[in-house]
């Protein structure tokens, strides 16, 4: 995977989460 892509990934992924937590990601690295 493109590094870039996969940094937008989990910046997105990031924003989509609640404050205090992980979201629907657990376990993925980036949490």
């Amino acid at each position: 995977m493109n590094a870039r892509a996969q940094i937008r990934r989990a910046e997105r992924e990031a924003r989509m989460a609640p404050a205090g937590g992980r979201g629907d990601c657990e376990g993925c690295g980036h949490g």
